[in-house]
């Protein structure tokens, strides 16, 4: 019997991309810094019904408030942050004395979790009810319901 492998044609660029530029064994993924500004595109599917757009966008490892939804006109985005949990800062004396003993010192062999920026820009075909937008995100999926603007009908207006 035979293994089907599926390979993501995304990450497999990037990886090649990243041995092509640092063809050290890999010596990119053994310095964090070296992707701390990468942004990378939110995949989505978007489905549409008679009122309404279905946006569904994939977020793996972020947090519900580190996520943005901005509507204006027919542009929508969502840009969203990944990064390591960061200690917080001793801030005096006190609390030095009070606050567990540092971990030992720890070197990178090997970073693959993304870190950074996550964004999208999408174009709906029409405008969309900002103030009626509905956002839900669980087990690493937003999902945002879009409904649409209603038609405005014409008015003619008669000149006196």
């Amino acid at each position: 019997m035979t293994t089907a492998t599926h390979y993501d044609a995304r990450d497999l660029f990037d990886q090649v991309l990243s041995n092509m530029l640092h063809p050290r064994s890999g010596e990119a993924n053994c310095r964090p810094q070296a992707r701390a500004q990468e942004v990378r595109v939110i995949r989505l599917d978007v489905s549409e019904t008679e009122g309404a757009y279905q946006v569904l966008a994939e977020l793996p490892g972020v947090r519900k408030e580190d996520i943005q939804i901005d509507i204006e006109g027919k542009l929508l985005t969502i840009t969203a942050s990944v990064g390591a949990k960061v200690q917080p800062q001793v801030v005096n004396a006190d609390e030095a004395q009070a606050a567990a003993p540092a971990p030992a010192p720890s070197r990178k062999l090997l970073v693959e979790r993304f870190q950074g920026k996550l964004s999208r820009r999408l174009q709906m075909p029409e405008e969309v009810e900002a103030d009626a937008v509905q956002a839900r995100f669980s087990d690493g999926v937003l999902e945002l319901t879009l409904p649409k603007l209603k038609q405005r009908n014409a008015r003619r207006i008669s000149v006196q």
